[in-house]
């Protein structure tokens, strides 16, 4: 079975909303940090949980997780 058949459609389209700059701020760090969101969304200057924005930004962490996997052949 093919992994990307079991994954769930995600919107490429050019209508998708643009990210803010704290938003991707938070996506920069995360790469920096290795995967750590608390420490990601620390340095991007949410003070709320992190669980917000995680599920907020949701499909683009999937597309740079796949990204991620594809350029380190996972």
């Amino acid at each position: 079975i093919e992994i990307m058949a079991i994954l769930p459609t995600i919107d490429t389209s050019p209508n998708k909303r643009e990210l803010t700059e704290k938003q991707q701020s938070f996506l920069d760090h995360l790469v920096d940090c290795q995967g750590d969101a608390k420490k990601a969304a620390e340095l991007a200057g949410y003070k709320s949980h992190y669980h917000h924005v995680v599920k907020t930004l949701k499909s683009c962490l999937v597309l740079y997780n796949s990204s991620i996997c594809s350029t380190n052949q996972l």
